[in-house]
Parts: structure tokens; sequence; C-alpha cells
């Protein structure tokens, strides 16, 4: 059987304001402090960011096209 583990992490606090729902904000914290690369969002309020630090903000469609799925 695989065993599945979790760590508790805190977000680092960022204070641009960058998306337009804050609602989202905690989102972008979250992503930045596990260093991911890229948001798959079809949130259009999100993904008229194209990138921000090192992440890449890509709709499911895009996301699919660039996989070549």
């Amino acid at each position: 059987m695989r065993q599945l583990w979790s760590e508790r992490i805190t977000p680092k606090k960022i204070t641009t304001g960058l998306f337009s729902d804050s609602k989202d904000h905690f989102l972008l914290e979250l992503a930045v402090t596990v260093k991911t690369k890229i948001i798959i969002t079809g949130d259009s309020g999100i993904i008229v960011h194209l990138k921000f630090w090192e992440i890449v903000f890509l709709t499911p469609e895009r996301f699919c096209e660039e996989m070549g799925i």
C-alpha cells in the first residue's frame, strides 16, 4: 500500500493586490510558498496575469496545448 504524507504549511504573506477578487489572494500566497510553477485556472480575474514571480497562469485549454494532450 502506498503511504501518503502531509505537511502543515504557513503561507508567506504577500502584500500585492494582484487579483481582483481578494478571496483568491490566499492561492497566490500558497503557490509562492510551495514554489508552484503553474496555476491552471478558468478564472478570468486570475488568468489576466500571465506571470507572477516564477508562476505562470494558464487556462485548462492552454495547459493541454502546452502538454500536447
